[in-house]
């Protein structure tokens, strides 16, 4: 019996690269890491009437600042002809020149300092249905803020074909991550209360069973290996549009 109209917007992420000089460049960026966003609910019901709830939630994720310096020891651009015969629909030779078009090769080699930050919060909360003020709930927050630096490494390599008319390349990259312990806080808040939160009663804390702030430990990262592959055709006249295929294994 309602509608609304909403309009969101948000930056996923943003990417600069600038050249610094011949073959060298560095880039600059943020883009997400993880993300969390879930609401799970389970019911507890007995002869079909709903005597209580699981509720579990998640928000939060981590971002990853980085700074990257790139350099490209290979660029070359080699001309080269290709035979071109011209027939008659007799198969008679009418004419025999060559086309010329440019061969290219270029590779590539980047290296990435990355800052990760940000703050994944985790719920759980356990509620009895109905809610009375004799009944005591429970909740556990749990947050897990990280700060921390991991490096990357990678490397690239293309092959490229230019005619008059089509632009085509193929490219191979890869890059690693090695393994870090990136250094982590953990807030955890346990309480009891009354009323039920999910159905939008009011809420009042009973009390506090258990509470940490800011406890300081490591999160492991793990070794990343990442190879990729991408194969290009475009147009050099009129609006240049490009196609791209590509595939990655992490």
């Amino acid at each position: 019996t309602s509608s609304s109209t909403q309009r969101h917007f948000g930056l996923n992420q943003f990417q600069l690269g600038l050249p610094i000089k011949k073959n060298w460049g560095i880039g600059v960026g943020i883009k997400p890491y993880s993300f969390t966003g879930y609401t799970i609910t389970n019911f507890d019901i007995v002869d079909q009437d709903t005597l209580g709830q699981a509720v579990s939630e998640g928000s939060g994720g981590i971002r990853i600042a980085n700074l990257g310096l790139g350099y490209k020891p290979l660029n070359a651009y080699k001309k080269a002809y290709k035979p071109r015969v011209l027939m008659d629909s007799l198969g008679n030779v009418i004419s025999r020149d060559s086309v010329g078009y440019w061969k290219t090769r270029t590779l590539s080699f980047g290296f990435n300092a990355n800052y990760l930050f940000g703050t994944s919060l985790n719920t759980r909360s356990n509620e009895f249905l109905p809610s009375y003020g004799s009944n005591f709930n429970a909740r556990v927050q749990n947050g897990i803020r990280m700060s921390g630096y991991t490096f990357e490494f990678g490397a690239s390599y293309q092959i490229g074909r230019i005619t008059a008319t089509k632009n085509t390349s193929l490219s191979i990259a890869g890059s690693y991550t090695p393994a870090m312990a990136v250094r982590a806080f953990e807030d955890i808040l346990t309480y009891s209360y009354v009323g039920s939160y999910y159905k939008g009663e009011t809420t009042g804390i009973v009390d506090t069973i258990e509470f940490a702030d800011n406890v300081e430990g490591k999160l492991y990262m793990p070794d990343v290996y990442k190879i990729g592959v991408e194969y290009r055709i475009g147009s050099v006249r009129g609006n240049r549009s490009m196609l791209r295929l590509a595939a990655e294994v992490n």
